[in-house]
């Protein structure tokens, strides 16, 4: 999808080919982006096209308190400075590729330790508990700069969020395709607005 228009039939081959993805189930698949509004599926001339309408990139943030005292209390000090030292480090992953290891923490029990880290630190234990006990996940986030732990309570350092975009990026592509036949004039236009509508 990240080239921009596709024509849902050749998408259909290409995945049940590499993917053994079989129609009822590229339906499922496909009905959770059109609901997510990521793109939406038209006729043309006879044959349905996915149009993309968003896309979402990862970034790591850290949490809303990060420059609040009241939250950070005596550690603010050192918290402040390892997140300094994170985003000084830190490169953004290509927008086209997210690390595997980042979807185990939009499962439970690490979904909800961020969601409630994301609010206020946590005492080590109660973090523990939110994880059912996990110290292996634990210290894979905290080496992963996921989490700190600084006298026995734990932060969020630096979190993945996923953000929508509007996938502009696809312009040059479409252009490109356009120029070497493979879209129609009408359908390119169609994309263009759909982006062009996009906030």
């Amino acid at each position: 999808m990240r080239k921009g228009l596709l024509h849902k039939g050749q998408l259909q081959t290409t995945l049940k080919r590499k993917y053994g993805i079989s129609p009822p189930n590229f339906d499922l698949l496909l009905s959770s982006f059109i609901r997510l509004g990521i793109f939406s599926q038209e006729t043309w001339f006879g044959d349905e096209y996915l149009f993309l309408h968003k896309d979402y990139f990862l970034a790591r943030l850290p949490p809303g308190y990060v420059k609040s005292d009241d939250i950070l209390g005596e550690e603010r000090r050192e918290y402040q400075q390892q997140v300094q030292e994170f985003f000084a480090r830190y490169l953004e992953p290509s927008h086209s590729v997210v690390p595997a290891y980042i979807f185990t923490y939009f499962e439970a029990p690490a979904f909800a330790l961020l969601q409630e880290l994301g609010q206020h630190p946590l005492l080590k234990e109660d973090a523990l508990d939110l994880l059912k006990g996990d110290d292996a996940l634990f210290s894979e986030m905290v080496d992963r700069s996921v989490l700190t732990e600084i006298n026995g309570r734990v932060f969020l350092l630096a979190g993945p969020s996923f953000l929508s975009i509007v996938p502009s990026y696809v312009i040059g592509e479409l252009k490109q395709r356009y120029l070497d036949g493979q879209v129609p004039v009408e359908i390119l236009l169609r994309e263009l607005e759909i982006l062009e509508n996009m906030d």
